[in-house]
């Protein structure tokens, strides 16, 4: 048995779902088309964000065409959760992210949720 500690992992949801993205696209379109339990994604800083210097959007890698995939924004990181992980991802540290759960989308809760594992390594 090695002494390696096994990784953090903690579970959170990704806020800001129902916005729509700076060049007009619907996070919930993405979600909606693109996310599936299981799936990685990706995680970006964003310290120079004018709302939170934390900021940590999420993002969604899809297939937009058969040969070409584009990433795609379904939201951020909620910001108690950010601020624990940004300085840990600035610091050249990995934070990893699959979703766990696709939320919503029933009669009584059309909004989509995405609820994710983080592994900080």
């Amino acid at each position: 048995m090695g002494n390696k500690p096994s990784p953090n992992t903690f579970y959170s949801k990704v806020a800001g779902v129902t916005a729509k993205n700076t060049d007009g696209r619907s996070r919930q379109k993405n979600i909606r088309a693109f996310c599936k339990p299981g799936k990685a994604l990706i995680l970006k800083r964003e310290p120079k964000n004018p709302y939170d210097a934390n900021a940590v959007g999420v993002w969604v890698m899809a297939r937009v065409l058969v040969f070409i995939t584009a990433e795609m924004q379904i939201g951020y990181l909620n910001k108690d959760v950010a601020r624990e992980v940004a300085p840990h991802m600035d610091a050249g540290g990995k934070v990893t992210a699959k979703i766990s759960e696709v939320t919503g989308g029933t009669q009584g809760k059309s909004t989509l949720g995405v609820n994710i594992a983080l592994t900080v390594t």
